[in-house]
């Protein structure tokens, strides 16, 4: 009985001395982190923090208050990164939030130092700017100014995210277009990079174009130490008159109007075939207006579709639109490498003949005075490189008026050169006859030659 007692006794003594110490470890928290959330110990770690910023990145640093302060969080209201800029002073990079979470982490059991592990920095309403350089290098960290290697050995950072903020991308990659950089503007941005396998830097990014409100999306790796990177471009009813600026071949597509999405992948690795940019994705287009100058600018409205691609190929599939306010319909393949080269079909009818002679003596130096009336439905086969290809293709139609000489159900097949006109055959059929032409009209020299054979049957 006795025994019992004291066993009692003993579990009581210990109750109350585990009690009384969770009391005092309470207390203590409460006294300390009510201590570290006054404004002059706040203060202090706001200039400490500044002071150790400035040092690892060697740039002027702003804020205007520490809010919070825990044993896990830090809070800071308007941080300002300032870079010189010459003589003058620019803000590089600003926020109106700033959250820190971090864990004291102690790696005792393998013999290391303390090492400040950081989980993420939080930016709420960031703005900054960044630029891919001519090199394929993009210089956000280099702006940043840190040693990342050091930086490793002494204070681990696993992520770095933003949300509602803005960002301004210019590109110095802008193709054979007469261009400093291609700049993107995107707001209400939310995302990430992801540093915890650094040197490989893992991000996403999400946003809305500052011009059109058109969905923006930029994910992928890349590395700080060396040229290897893949990034993914993800559009939704973006400008394409903006965009189209990362297609080599776009430029001499010549568009002037539309919204297109886009799921883009530029890539390089080491294993790049001569170490140049590799791209591939798919592009949908709506109400374009393009002026290709291969085809001397001739004007295609309101074109819609898909094409696909993957270096040095792009592939047109089911493209249609209007050619002098009539449908059309285009497929086709054009090769971006070693040089440009395209063979593409259009389909298009019933099209005004005199419209169609119009675009078509565009190729056929000064021979164009004739007069021509009637609508044709139009297939022809445009296949070659810039400055030398050929159109290849038939025209059919119920009645043409050449002159003042009426042909009706015509069928004529033709090829039109840099330098002649060819008509492999043309033939109009009544029920009083028929009439086949075949011949060719050159204008290599100083005035035209022409040869054509005409048979007649009744």
């Amino acid at each position: 009985m006795s025994e019992t007692k004291n066993s009692i006794s003993k579990k009581n003594r210990l109750g109350r001395f585990l009690l009384i110490l969770v009391c005092i470890l309470t207390a203590g928290l409460i006294i300390t982190y009510s201590y570290i959330n006054t404004s002059s110990f706040r203060e202090h770690v706001k200039s400490l923090f500044i002071t150790e910023l400035e040092n690892l990145m060697g740039k002027k640093i702003k804020i205007d208050s520490a809010d919070t302060i825990s044993f896990r969080t830090l809070r800071f209201s308007n941080l300002e990164i300032l870079e010189k800029n010459g003589d003058d002073t620019e803000v590089f990079l600003q926020a109106k939030k700033l959250e820190i979470k971090f864990a004291l982490f102690f790696p005792f059991w393998q013999g290391k130092t303390w090492q400040l592990d950081i989980k993420d920095i939080a930016f709420t309403d960031l703005s900054v700017s960044f630029t891919r350089n001519r090199a394929g290098e993009f210089d956000l960290l280099k702006k940043l100014g840190i040693d990342f290697a050091f930086l490793n050995e002494n204070i681990k950072i696993e992520r770095v995210s933003f949300k509602n903020s803005s960002l301004v991308y210019h590109d110095e990659i802008v193709y054979h277009y007469e261009l400093d950089a291609l700049t993107t503007k995107a707001k209400n941005v939310s995302g990430y990079f992801d540093f915890s396998t650094w040197p490989e830097t893992t991000f996403a990014l999400q946003g809305r174009d500052d011009r059109d409100d058109a969905l923006l999306s930029f994910s992928g790796f890349f590395f700080t130490q060396k040229r290897e990177y893949s990034l993914d471009f993800h559009l939704r009813n973006a400008d394409l008159t903006h965009f189209k600026y990362y297609l080599e071949a776009a430029e001499q597509l010549n568009v002037s109007r539309g919204k297109f999405d886009l799921d883009l992948n530029l890539s390089i690795s080491p294993e790049s075939v001569n170490n140049e940019l590799d791209w591939q994705g798919k592009a949908v287009f709506y109400e374009g207006d393009a002026q290709p100058f291969f085809l001397n600018e001739i004007p295609f409205r309101k074109i819609n579709g898909e094409v696909n691609f993957i270096k040095p190929e792009i592939t047109l599939s089911g493209l249609n639109g209007l050619y002098e306010e009539r449908p059309f319909q285009l497929e086709g393949l054009l090769l971006t490498q070693p040089e440009l080269y395209f063979d593409l079909n259009i389909t298009t009818g019933p099209v005004n003949a005199a419209l169609l002679k119009d675009d078509l003596s565009l190729f056929m130096g000064e021979y164009k005075d004739f007069s021509i009336q009637g609508e044709v439905d139009l297939s022809v086969n445009v296949q070659g490189f810039p400055g030398a290809f050929d159109i290849q293709g038939t025209v059919t139609t119920p009645e043409m008026m050449v002159e003042n000489l009426t042909l009706p159900n015509i069928t004529a097949h033709f090829l039109l050169k840099q330098e002649e006109l060819i008509i492999n055959s043309l033939k109009s059929e009544s029920s009083e006859g028929s009439v086949s032409v075949a011949g060719k009209l050159d204008w290599t020299g100083d005035s035209p030659f022409y040869h054509f054979e005409i048979e007649t049957s009744r």
